[in-house]
């Protein structure tokens, strides 16, 4: 699982490494849910996709890889 998120995190670096101003204001729909709320569903600049991805989503995710990793040490011991 970790090394998922290492790649999506890689991916994600990637395609931002590769925008310029063109590419990086195409709009495109985005439909965002957080438990079953709808947060967003609206069209946003795929940089700002990438950027909410990279600034909320992936450290979100890796934090709960982290307390599970601690969680799983604690029920070992």
């Amino acid at each position: 699982m970790i090394d998922h998120v290492r790649n999506q995190a890689t991916i994600l670096c990637d395609i931002a490494d590769q925008l310029n101003d063109q590419t990086s204001s195409v709009l495109i729909p985005a439909l965002l849910l957080s438990n079953d709320a709808l947060v967003l569903d609206q069209p946003i600049p795929l940089a700002s996709l990438i950027d909410g991805l990279a600034e909320d989503h992936v450290p979100v995710h890796t934090q709960q890889l982290l307390d599970l990793r601690v969680a799983v040490r604690e029920h070992i011991s």
